[in-house]
């Protein structure tokens, strides 16, 4: 009876389940041993995992935050918005049988300004603002954006 993946690491929600549901891998029959761990590298990646971006990422590349729900960038609605450790990207997959993607992306180098800017008097909006480019969302998603880039740009600026 396992209480951790052996592959990942993670608590495992029932003793008796034959798969981890987080990373998929099948689970052994013998505990978890924490030593283990240390052997096996687990990817920078590793906690947002499954990004739809990866084949997008430079090598090296981190991505670190990614939006929940999605956000209406420019013109263009239901973009997922993502901050790395190089940019600020925003993406879409499109279409059910021929799929194209759509792929914004900002260096954070590029970056002149962001604010957040609420409108409205008693129905209240919050939107970001990226350089000249507005960014539209769920208010958790525009604040947890904005400290996602204000924290890259004071790691890349270190």
């Amino acid at each position: 009876m396992a209480n951790f993946c052996p592959t990942c690491g993670a608590k495992l929600s029932s003793p008796d389940i034959k798969f981890c549901s987080e990373c998929g891998a099948k689970i052994a029959p013998e505990p978890f041993k924490p030593e283990e761990l240390e052997k096996k590298p687990i990817s920078e990646t590793s906690r947002l995992s499954s990004l739809k971006i990866e084949k997008y990422l430079m090598p090296n590349e981190i991505a670190t935050y990614a939006t929940r729900g999605s956000l209406y960038v420019g013109g263009e609605a239901d973009l997922k918005g993502y901050v790395t450790n190089n940019r600020v990207m925003f993406y879409a997959s499109k279409g059910l049988i021929f799929k194209s993607d759509r792929l914004h992306e900002i260096p954070l180098n590029e970056i002149r300004s962001y604010k957040i800017v609420e409108e409205g008097m008693i129905l209240k909006t919050m939107h970001l603002q990226l350089n000249d480019l507005k960014i539209k969302g769920d208010r958790s998603d525009i604040l947890e954006l904005y400290k996602a880039i204000q924290a890259a740009k004071y790691k890349k600026n270190e």
